[in-house]
């Protein structure tokens, strides 16, 4: 999951455009052409369309308005955006219109007329989101049959000779698991209550002899209340016990007595509230039995989720057992920046944080071995890494049912849940599978449009939501709009939970895994069938459909039905943790434009890891397939309001540039119905970027910068040496979501592939080639290609016997059950025949960890290199048409200068600037094969180096640097004018300048908008070049000299050239400085203060530190002198 009029338009010309068609639009058709190096000084300078930022609109909760939109779009038109993508939701925001707009009423559609009528007058592209709210496709329209499906069980045990036996009924419950229903946080609705069962078939193995049934146990807390043992074995997952967490400071915990010692082998807990879709369990109970009730023994940690977790373990008897509850303390810290006293933490307070008391609704313990953590290895819980579940160690349990005692009854099911069958001799189990529904709604959509989430596994599914959905839009404006004026369709990152079933499921595994699950779905249930390693690697193969289904079923047939409407798909994955089961490469290869995302981060902790390698997977997916736009859902922010000034956030997009980043879409710029500032946000979250911000409009300078990085990032080819395999079983925001990619090279550029990628390569001439022509000088193995399925080790031979070089140790094994071993060692004994480098056919495999020693070894130039520390500059390179390119990021906040090391010869070197447009040449030696460049970086610093000319020369010299020098301070007297209505007296005087946050005047001290600085300054003559300096400032300032507007500064320095602006004596200073929104926010929380600004969610408390404000100087004009460069002869 962030962020400007040039006509009003009359009553009859609204009415006029709503009884018609919305057509064409200015900027469906982007440029796709290569540009020549010639031609790209015109586009950075004045970036087309398609290098310009996108926004996300979100219309909140029905508050829209006419003029508000007409205002709003043309604000974004004025500033340099180049387009919108609308998003309906609600997050409890109040209604704050006379004539709130339901979605889908008539109004609303007239709205979205308007709203269209007015990007298209603009030239602004125009996009809308899968669904209402942000996730996913689902909607009111959405039936039962075609909701999210999850598998429902019932066990039955009969004696043999039961002739006829009738099956207990499975729970028809809508929710995650067996009878946990769905909680939907106050949304009601028939449609998002739904139930509906479907039997799916019925299967009997062999039963275990039953032992004899144990004495109840006596159940009590350790502080001495109570439990009745029924609520916490019986099938309620609602009832149970709920007791402090802790007692005297203590974790609490419910001790299990028992008459005799008793076998146990598994146990089930469930703890309501612990996990979220997002945050991992607050608490891990810890299982202990011990023989005399007083000292006491470990057996288990127990990681809990969504569902109950079932743990299984080396047999253990004992007559006592306990399991404590202590809650996890220490959290990581979050990487999110949040800004000081900001208010509203209340709203996510209990997220991940530990809690006042344990619900504990289900606290079983079993003789039976059972499959470990079923319930996430099964898909009805998602777990983050599912390698880590594993099976538990030093259990010597015997091996599970055989598969050839296991029988399919699914045809002898009656429909009074009676079997046609007479049970063998022996104890049988009989499961009864059915599918019951998930409940996920879309999220957070307005009431009206909230409903079922389409099922992701049924393509069909899908395409009646989208059927039903994009509809709407064509009835509001007109069926030809669709593809053209209403060009774009988003698929946010999925937030829909866990689903394990759809129909046509066990058709697709055979086709997809080539074998019949059926026999093996007593695992989904919990029995183990075969051994323990069978069970897991069947399980594995039953998570891998359902990613694979996810892909081709839901987001394939999206882009189907885009295209075929003409929309252009942007589609992003998993964003952050696992909220489903999915590749977040493969989940983004059918999107004309993949997407990613990256949110503030706090600067001390850097951003969090999972979003720079959802960017990275993003821009991979990009160049392996082809694509040349990478978009970023870009700048969210949580608990942030209103705290950012364009310099704040530089580093943050620069950084998302590095990544490989080139259409930031700002997150968000929520529609201002009301001319009430600063007015309405998505709560707590995104950026806040709209009209009544105090700098919106001094933003078109930021813009102009995102729109000339993007526009040479758009610009011909990007440049890797290395495909990263990242492994088969793990997303990458979940591989890399606690850290870096520790073994990534620095010096070379890499893209992420994933198995389906890798199975696609081609080897020509000793390079690794896609389908689309991105090439590869060698494929590297990472940490998660230790396990790999066969087909993939088999692709990973047939590429090593076409010349292809391989990087890395070898895979321990496959996680499949679908896999032969045999076949699977003997690949890998060839492959990694040697302990260093195996030749292999035409290729090699260097059995190494170390990208950069093998490339080396290689004898590959680095392509990029500098003599700064490691991850102090970030590097993009792209091949144009007649030349190359680098961007660079400094990430330092210092001033740095550096000798980098690039990978062009033969071309002369300019450095470009995004910030200001301007180009010079730079001066350069050859080494090599490389073209070396001495380059001084400001604090933050991000430039172009682009190689366009052919120069033979070996080196061209520098000039001296220029001197500059102040010439004169100009200290005072000002006069500041105030931005009316805000709270501030309308003039002050100041002798010299100084913070406003300071001001003993509560008026100036908690000033938020535009103060206008006046002061005249004399010079005896007007020397060339000058420029004038501000110094510090809070926060944006526009200069105008003599009337002359110089332009907006927005980030250090805050300079601007003079040029013939002065003249000799006396002249005119106008400096307007629009600090934040975020000091009166924090005045209106004063005690008895009058409220001043318009907000609809929590801001900053009282105490929040206020934020450096105005123009703080010194201001000086200053000279500089500089000399021509000398060039050397070739």
């Amino acid at each position: 999951m962030i962020q400007v009029t040039r006509r009003s338009i009359t009553s009859s010309a609204l009415w006029l455009m709503s009884s018609t068609s919305v057509l064409a639009s200015p900027v469906l058709n982007e440029r796709r052409t290569p540009v020549p190096v010639a031609g790209l000084v015109e586009g950075f300078r004045s970036p087309p369309p398609a290098a310009r930022p996108r926004v996300w609109w979100h219309r909140m909760n029905g508050n829209v308005t006419d003029v508000g939109v007409t205002r709003d779009l043309e604000w974004m038109a004025r500033i340099g955006v180049g387009g919108l993508q609308a998003f309906d939701v609600s997050l409890g925001v109040p209604k704050v219109v006379d004539q709130p707009q339901a979605f889908m009423s008539e109004a609303w559609k007239t709205s979205l007329h308007h709203a269209v009528s007015e990007s298209q007058r603009l030239g602004l592209e125009f996009g809308v989101a899968s669904s209402p709210g942000w996730s996913e496709t689902g909607g009111p329209w959405v039936t039962p049959d075609d909701a999210m499906k999850k598998l429902a069980w019932s066990e039955t045990f009969v004696d043999g000779g039961t002739v006829r036996p009738q099956l207990a009924a499975p729970p028809k419950v809508t929710g995650p698991y067996q009878t946990r229903q769905a909680r939907h946080d106050g949304v009601a609705g028939p449609a998002t209550h739904a139930e509906l069962y479907r039997d799916v078939m019925v299967l009997a193995c062999p039963a275990n002899a039953p032992s004899p049934a144990p004495d109840a146990p006596s159940v009590r807390t350790m502080n001495g209340t109570p439990i009745d043992p029924a609520l916490l074995s019986d099938a309620d997952l609602h009832a149970g016990a709920v007791f402090p967490t802790l007692v005297d400071d203590q974790p609490n915990g419910v001790l299990i007595a028992y008459k005799t010692p008793r076998t146990v082998r598994s146990a089930t807990v469930f703890v309501e509230d612990a996990a979220t879709l997002y945050e991992p369990s607050w608490v891990t109970p810890k299982l202990q039995s011990s023989e005399d009730g007083q000292v006491w023994t470990d057996i288990v940690d127990i990681v809990l989720s969504l569902t109950p977790s079932t743990v299984s373990f080396a047999p253990v008897t004992a007559a006592h057992f306990r399991v404590l509850f202590p809650p996890i303390r220490d959290r990581r810290p979050s990487h999110h920046f949040r800004a000081p006293g900001a208010a509203g933490a209340f709203l996510i307070a209990g997220r991940g944080a530990p809690k006042p008391e344990i619900k504990l609704r289900q606290l079983t313990l079993s003789p039976e071995a059972r499959v470990h953590q079923f319930e996430a290895k099964a898909g009805y819980a998602l777990a983050r890494d599912y390698g880590a579940l594993g099976s538990p160690s030093g259990d010597d349990a015997p091996s599970g049912v055989p598969i050839a005692s296991i029988l399919d009854l699914s045809d002898r099911l009656d429909a009074e849940g009676r079997l046609d069958w007479t049970a063998p001799p022996g104890q049988w189990r009989i499961i009864r599978f059915g599918w019951s529904l998930t409940g996920a709604i879309n999220n957070p959509a307005p009431a009206e449009g909230v409903g079922l989430e389409a099922d992701k596994l049924d393509a069909a599914a899908v395409r009646r939501h989208l059927e039903h959905y994009v509809a709407l839009y064509a009835d509001a404006l007109g069926p030809e709009a669709i593809g053209r004026s209403l060009a774009t369709l988003v698929t946010d990152s999925i937030e829909t939970g866990a689903s394990n079933w759809t129909p046509e499921f066990a058709s697709h595994f055979r086709r997809l895994r080539g074998y019949d699950p059926r026999p093996w779905m007593l695992t989904a249930a919990g029995v183990v069938v075969g051994s323990r390693a069978d069970s897991d690697a069947f399980l594995y193969d039953y998570r891998r459909t359902i990613a694979d289904l996810l892909v081709e079923q839901h987001y394939a047939e999206v882009s189907r039905f885009a295209h075929e409407k003409g929309l252009k798909l942007y589609g992003e994955a998993l964003e952050n943790g696992r909220p489903s089961l999915g590749d977040d490469l493969a989940m983004r290869r059918h999107a004309d434009i993949p997407m990613g995302a990256l949110w503030v981060y706090n600067r001390e902790r850097g951003p969090q890891p999972n979003f720079l390698a959802d960017l990275k997977g993003a821009a991979s997916v990009a160049r392996v397939y082809g694509k040349t736009l990478v978009a970023a859902e870009s700048l969210t922010s949580v608990l942030a309001p209103w705290a950012f000034a364009p310099a704040d956030l530089k580093p943050v997009m620069d950084l998302a540039f590095a990544m490989g980043v080139n259409r930031p879409v700002i997150h968000t710029s929520v529609h201002q119905p009301l001319e009430r500032a600063p007015g309405l946000t998505l709560m707590i979250v995104g950026q806040h970027f709209n009209r009544h911000e105090t700098w919106a409009e001094m933003a078109r300078p930021w813009m102009d910068y995102l729109a000339r990085s993007s526009f040479l990032l758009q610009q011909g080819r990007p440049v890797s040496d290395v495909a990263y395999f990242h492994g088969e079983d793990t997303p990458l925001v979940i591989r890399f979501g606690d850290g870096p990619v520790a073994d990534a090279p620095d010096r070379y550029g890499f893209d992420f592939v994933n198995g389906e990628i890798v199975r696609e390569l081609r080897v020509v001439r000793g390079r690794l080639f896609t389908p689309a022509g991105a090439d590869y000088r060698a494929l590297y193995l990472g940490e998660g290609a230790r396990s790999m399925t066969l087909p993939t080790l088999e692709a990973l031979e047939t590429l090593v016997d076409a010349g292809a070089v391989i990087i890395g140790p070898p895979p321990e094994g496959s996680p499949s059950l679908a896999d032969d071993a045999g076949r699977y060692q003997a690949i890998a004994r060839r492959l990694w025949a040697h302990p260093e480098v195996t030749s292999v056919g035409r290729g090699k495999v260097v059995r190494s960890r170390s990208i950069e020693g093998a490339l080396a070894a290689l004898r590959i130039a680095p392509d990029f290199d500098c003599d700064a520390e490691p991850g102090a500059i970030l590097h993009q390179h792209r091949t144009l048409e007649d030349g190359d390119l680098y961007f660079l990021s400094h990430r330092r906040a210092e001033p740095a200068s550096v000798e980098a090391r690039f990978r062009v010869t033969g071309r002369r070197p300019s450095l470009w600037r995004a910030d200001t447009g301007e180009i010079q040449p730079l001066p350069f030696r050859r080494d090599g094969a490389h073209t070396v460049v001495r380059l001084d970086l400001a604090a933050d610093d991000a430039v172009f180096v682009v190689f366009a000319e052919r120069d033979s020369r070996r080196r061209l010299d520098a000039a001296p640097a220029p001197v500059t020098t102040p010439l004169l301070t100009i200290a005072g007297p000002w006069e500041a004018q105030f931005q009316a209505g805000r709270g501030a007296p309308d003039r002050l005087a100041m002798e010299r300048l100084s913070d406003l946050s300071t001001s003993k005047d509560a008026g100036v001290r908690y000033f938020s908008g535009t103060a206008t600085y006046r002061t005249t300054f004399n010079l005896t003559d007007a020397p060339s070049p000058l420029s004038l300096d501000l110094g510090a400032i809070g926060d944006v300032a526009q200069v105008l000299v003599n009337g002359r507007d110089l332009g907006v500064v927005w980030k250090p320095p805050y300079r601007v050239p003079l040029s013939d602006a002065v003249r000799a004596g006396e002249n005119s200073l106008e400096i307007r400085v629009a600090n934040l929104w975020v000091n009166r926010l924090i005045g209106d929380a004063q005690a008895g203060a009058e409220k001043i600004a318009f907000t609809t969610a929590p801001t900053y408390d009282a105490a929040a530190p206020l934020r450096p404000s105005g123009l703080l100087g010194p201001v000086q004009i200053l000279r500089s002198e500089k000399g021509p460069i000398r060039a050397s002869r070739p």
